[in-house]
């Protein structure tokens, strides 16, 4: 049963961890985008969107390379043990 418990947590933190995430990948997007929205079409507005494109492939990236790593290496890890 405390292994189940374990096991929870981790996963529990992990959807924390990822959630915090998300909301500083949306106030950055925010910051961009509205910036972009708010003034008249330019090469610098290009640039600004190619930016919020980037970061929104940066989270998309670590949320993947995180979740694999945490849910492979480290829960798996603990099944065996346990």
């Amino acid at each position: 049963m405390m292994n189940g418990w374990r096991s929870f947590q981790l996963l529990v933190v992990l959807l924390t961890i990822v959630w915090a995430l998300f909301l500083s990948v949306s106030m950055i997007l925010g910051l961009i985008i509205s910036a972009t929205l708010e003034n008249p079409w330019s090469e610098g507005q290009f640039v600004r969107v190619f930016v919020g494109a980037a970061v929104f492939i940066t989270w998309v990236v670590v949320w993947q390379k995180l979740a694999e790593i945490w849910l492979y290496d480290i829960m798996l890890r603990r099944r065996r043990d346990g």
